[in-house]
């Protein structure tokens, strides 16, 4: 056999083992990301729930770091009365913040 037609075989055949290696690797990849498509639109919506459950959580623990500061905030002023150190308004003439 002439070594130069062996060699255009040889490349010719590299050449289509390249082009259907490149074909196989982007079908793989389209098909992918169509499935993922698919699977995100479901998870989207898992997601928004899961972000709302967090939002109310954070929510609680807000109310109660301020539901335990004013316990605190009432527990000092009383033992500052005890001290004698300051007099303590009442609650009613005290401000308060809207939460």
């Amino acid at each position: 056999m002439d070594p130069d037609l062996l060699r255009l075989i040889i490349l010719e055949l590299a050449v289509a083992a390249l082009t259907g290696l490149a074909t196989w690797r982007y079908a793989t990849y389209y098909f992918e990301r169509k499935r993922l498509k698919r699977r995100t639109r479901v998870t989207a919506e898992d997601r928004l729930s899961q972000l709302e459950d967090a939002v109310d959580g954070v929510a609680r623990e807000v109310e109660r770091l301020g539901e335990s500061q004013d316990f605190v905030q009432e527990l000092l002023a009383k033992r500052l009365a005890q001290l004698g150190l300051r007099n303590p308004r009442p609650a009613s003439d005290r401000e308060r913040t809207p939460v």
